[in-house]
């Protein structure tokens, strides 16, 4: 089931729409400020994905986004 998406107006963004996401982090204890650990779900499809890093999280809502 494709992900729920609202159309952009901007076609000079060259973007297509604009994907849902719920994102749940967890800060882990010992690890640089700003990295997180967590699991993000694609609304509308119901997958979900654990991350253990802001680079693994920002990789996943990439792959979802093409």
């Amino acid at each position: 089931m494709p992900s729920p998406q609202l159309p952009l107006e901007d076609p000079q963004a060259g973007a297509t729409g604009l994907g849902y996401f719920i994102v749940r982090v967890r800060r882990v204890p010992g690890t640089p400020l700003g990295e997180v650990t967590g699991i993000v779900e694609r609304l509308g499809t119901g997958e979900k994905r654990q991350f253990h890093s802001s680079t693994e999280l920002a990789r996943v809502v990439e792959d979802w986004s093409r």
